[in-house]
């Protein structure tokens, strides 16, 4: 396949750069965006051809960032199920809602995206180390990428990060560091200051600017779901909002390429103990300002300074004609007790898309016919702490009849 990618272009100051290991622009320090010969695309991009690539985010290869496909490096991340609810419709009153299922990703999360199409820049410009700053999903991803990449990783990580996060970076070779930082501005400083000395390729989503392309392709996935009719609301947990803004490019692509012709509203959702984006966007304001963070279980989106970038986030809510959203601990729970009843295992930060979901339904703000997909973004596995303050206690029984029938009395059966 023929790639379309031409330039990195600064969103801010419009300037443009070709293609290597910039972050921020140079000249204004603002945020850098890939470009593509979109007229190339239309001429050549044919959607009839869709149903014989590559089960993979890189069936999308046009409109990726890779000059090479012998530079990609994939475990097979991406077209991810789309699944119907069946059995939840009547508890959250929809009656078109569908889950977009990233548990089932080769690391368990959605991050697997993005770091396919980050780490296959790094191979093709020569890169030979990777680094993260990250709650836990994404230096999973960075590390097992790496691994295939025949790259190597460095992460880094807050002391309390749950064990299963670190055993899958540890397994796949990545130097995995817990930090034991007074704040995040110093776990930042640390992570920047050693990239820079080591020469380490930055991969953090809000400044490596080719990994948000990895998750554009939730547009092109639900627009060829839906037969080029998007669903009229996407729901997507935020923590930096990275996905959403991907998603929003995504959209707006097909859009300038007379693929779709309308977007979904956008809904980004975040843990009510640490919503700054949410806040933000309720005030009417452009930028999100820092909160502090309370206890949450949903450790994997708190972020108390979504930065500068919060403004790309709240401005793609605001052209869908989307909103925002903050669910309480208590309905995460219930969220991910209902999604089980669909068969889907969630770590809380992907239960909360549901959780959302219902609370904007019980407030008039989407209509119970509207077709719905909430995004699942990362596997309970992820979380087996949070997941057991759903469970009951399995019974213990003894290998007799009359034990099992008693057992069988019990409420859980």
């Amino acid at each position: 396949m023929k790639s379309f990618f031409t330039h990195l272009e600064c969103l801010s100051c419009g300037k443009v750069y070709p293609k290597g290991e910039y972050y921020l622009c140079p000249s204004c320090n603002g945020f850098l965006d890939p470009k593509y010969d979109y007229d190339g695309i239309a001429d050549e991009f044919d959607p009839k051809e869709l149903p014989f690539r590559v089960h993979s985010i890189w069936k999308w290869f046009e409109f990726l960032p890779i000059e090479e496909e012998r530079n990609v490096v994939t475990l097979g991340e991406g077209d991810t199920p789309l699944i119907r609810c069946r059995r939840i419709n009547e508890e959250v009153g929809m009656r078109n809602l569908y889950l977009k299922d990233e548990t089932v990703n080769p690391t368990g999360s959605l991050k697997d995206r993005s770091t396919s199409v980050n780490v296959s820049v790094a191979k093709e410009l020569g890169v030979e180390t990777v680094a993260i700053i990250s709650t836990g999903n994404a230096a999973a991803s960075l590390a097992a990428y790496a691994a295939r990449g025949g790259l190597k990783a460095v992460v880094m990580v807050p002391e309390t990060t749950p064990e299963g996060k670190v055993v899958q970076a540890l397994v796949h070779g990545a130097l995995v560091l817990k930090v034991r930082a007074k704040s995040m501005s110093e776990f930042y400083w640390l992570y920047r200051e050693a990239c820079s000395k080591f020469g380490w390729m930055d991969s953090i989503g809000g400044i490596n600017p080719y990994r948000n392309e990895g998750k554009k392709t939730y547009a092109y996935e639900l627009s060829e779901a839906f037969r080029w009719d998007p669903p009229e609301w996407f729901i997507i947990p935020m923590a930096g909002g990275n996905a959403l803004i991907a998603a929003w490019k995504g959209f707006k692509e097909l859009i300038s390429l007379g693929l779709i012709s309308r977007t979904p509203k956008l809904v980004g959702v975040q843990p009510k103990e640490c919503a700054a984006t949410v806040k933000a966007f309720r005030d009417g304001k452009d930028v999100a300002e820092p909160v502090s963070p309370g206890q949450t279980i949903v450790t994997s989106l708190v972020v108390p300074n979504p930065g500068p970038k919060s403004s790309l986030v709240l401005k793609a809510i605001r052209e869908s004609e989307g909103t925002c959203d903050d669910p309480s601990d208590d309905e995460v729970l219930d969220a991910m007790r209902l999604l089980a009843k669909e068969g889907v295992f969630s770590e809380p930060g992907g239960a909360i898309s549901l959780a959302a979901a219902k609370r904007l339904v019980d407030q008039g703000v989407i209509d119970p016919s509207d077709r719905v997909v909430c995004l699942i973004t990362g596997s309970g596995f992820k979380d087996i702490k949070s997941v057991e303050m759903i469970l009951k206690k399995p019974l213990i029984i003894h290998p007799t009849l009359e034990s099992l029938e008693k057992a069988l009395r019990e409420p859980a059966f």
